[in-house]
């Protein structure tokens, strides 16, 4: 995307929310809550909208995601964040509290700075998601619920907390400590997560222990950087093997260490930052191209309902060419042949529509050879860029499957 598509769409009065907004709990169940929405507009772009407030961390977020670049533009309260380095500067420009991220060619999210029109905390959510909407001209024609506020919600004093970590660690002067909203302390560190946002963790301590904690941050910022939110079965593999590598717990979406004694918090704090960034570095395999991602998708389910597939076969038709296909199933009732239609651009569903009927009307002479073959046509239904004449189209020719229904997928894969 370039800057100035970035700017079009930014500039776009006609973007709109039309609906009600609620906040639920995260899809990692961290114990933050969340809101996801499609952002409706007159130029179609696919866009959703994030909202995230994690009351532990005394964080607020608002962001703006496209579909296939992911993050464009983004609010951040209650947490600091680390500008890329510029030409004859050592290090990149901190910037403490709320910040914006914006979109640049050569940084993609990365670049960010301080808004002068966003003036509420992160406390007030509804007053900073009117602030953002009105910055953004986002014309919001619904209600936003306020979240709801966690039980035993209190402060306490935590001076000397903030003296134990700082006599455990090494490199005092990287850490700083402030409370944090509810209990414990909040530490800054000198890490970074890979869009320059500085990690922060919390100190509580409990019961005689001492508990440190990412408060599901890591979990939580890898969900923003996608639509769906939701980590494929190999990516929440590799966030449980970075954590069994560097020995912390994953504790319903947190990252969590325990530890005794006021001179071990520092070598605990570091270890919880160390696996906070190894966690957040699975955004780079987000980064491959949207197709990839649900494809990714399709395999973890048909592991899960121990259906045997093949993937990525190629299969000759009538006319002699060569077309690929996605998914090969096996189930004792049938042999399916499955395509996944998938895009976050509306100009280009129509064409994958045409082509893949062209592949089910070059490879129907496979059906007269295996009688009990179906061809199977899987849409990614989760961004609205498919037209009735699309379904229409390859209807004739094959079974229509929806991303979004993935146990009627299994059902229909099952089917005699």
């Amino acid at each position: 995307m370039t800057d100035s598509e970035f700017a079009a769409i930014v500039a776009d009065p006609t973007k709109r929310i039309a609906s009600n907004l609620s906040w639920t709990d995260d899809r990692q169940h961290t114990g933050a809550q969340e809101f996801r929405v499609r952002i409706q507009s007159a130029g179609g772009y696919p866009l959703f909208m994030i909202g995230r407030y994690n009351q532990a961390m005394g964080k607020l977020t608002y962001a703006i995601i496209h579909e296939s670049e992911g993050r464009l533009y983004g609010l951040d309260l209650g947490a600091n964040h680390r500008n890329p380095r510029l030409p004859g500067s050592r290090r990149g420009e901190l910037l403490s509290g709320a910040h914006k991220h914006s979109w640049t060619e050569q940084h993609r999210d990365k670049w960010a700075y301080q808004p002068p029109d966003i003036t509420e905390t992160w406390d007030r959510p509804l007053q900073v998601w009117r602030q953002f909407c009105a910055e953004a001209h986002i014309d919001h024609q619904g209600t936003l619920e306020p979240p709801a506020v966690p039980r035993g919600f209190f402060a306490m004093t935590p001076a000397d907390l903030c003296a134990a970590i700082s006599d455990a660690l090494s490199s005092r002067e990287l850490f700083q400590c402030s409370p944090a909203p509810r209990e414990g302390i909040l530490v800054q560190t000198p890490f970074l997560y890979p869009d320059g946002g500085v990690v922060e963790i919390a100190v509580i301590p409990r019961n005689g222990r001492f508990v440190v904690t990412d408060h599901g941050e890591a979990l939580g910022w890898l969900g923003m950087q996608s639509v769906r939110g939701n980590l494929s079965r190999r990516q929440r593999r590799l966030v449980e093997d970075a954590c069994e590598t560097l020995g912390v717990e994953l504790d319903r979406g947190r990252i969590v260490l325990r530890c005794n004694r006021p001179d071990e918090l520092g070598e605990t704090v570091h270890l919880v930052c160390q696996a906070v960034v190894r966690v957040s570095d699975v955004w780079f395999t987000l980064r491959r191209n949207a197709t990839a991602t649900v494809k990714d998708e399709v395999a973890d389910w048909l592991t899960e309902a121990k259906i045997r597939f093949a993937s990525d076969l190629p299969k000759h038709g009538h006319s002699g060419r060569e077309w690929r296909i996605d998914y090969e199933t096996y189930t004792d009732a049938k042999t399916s042949l499955v395509s996944v239609l998938t895009t976050g651009s509306r100009s280009a569903a129509h064409r994958i529509a045409e082509r893949t009927l062209a592949g089910w009307v070059d490879l129907y002479r496979l059906k007269a050879e295996q009688p009990k073959l179906a061809f199977v046509s899987l849409f990614d239904d989760t961004s609205d860029v498919w037209q009735d004449e699309d379904f229409n189209m390859v209807d004739e020719w094959s079974e229509i499957a929806l991303l979004s229904h993935p146990d009627g997928f299994m059902q229909m894969l099952r089917a005699a």
